[in-house]
């Protein structure tokens, strides 16, 4: 079973949808977890601590905070970056080949950006 964590910004319309194909995901979001104001090393780490991947939008900065938090001698359970120009449909389908397609520890301390 899947466990993933949606950061601050990640589009519901895109949860709701997923939800409709992939009813059994086990979601949180950043903000019920208390971690709505981290940033975003922190949330990598944390999201690492509860195994969960992150879904993000955040293409400008995560790869960068990816590689720091690495560096720094910490996993991380899988991110995947949804850019903000897939459409609601594309970003779905992907996400849904991925979460249907291959398992959770398949994407341990990598990154992917959609579409794959």
């Amino acid at each position: 079973m899947w466990r993933v964590l949606l950061d601050q910004n990640f589009d519901h319309r895109i949860l709701d949808g997923l939800l409709k194909r992939v009813p059994q995901l086990d979601y949180l979001t950043a903000h019920q977890a208390g971690w709505g104001q981290l940033g975003d090393p922190d949330l990598l780490i944390e999201a690492a601590k509860v195994q969960r991947v992150l879904l993000t939008h955040d293409l400008q900065t995560m790869p960068q905070h990816i590689a720091n938090v690495m560096t720094s001698g910490h996993d991380i359970t899988g991110v995947f970056i949804v850019p903000g120009s897939l459409t609601l449909a594309e970003a779905i389908d992907e996400l849904e080949l991925i979460l249907t397609g291959s398992d959770q520890a398949d994407w341990f301390n990598t990154y992917r950006i959609l579409p794959l």
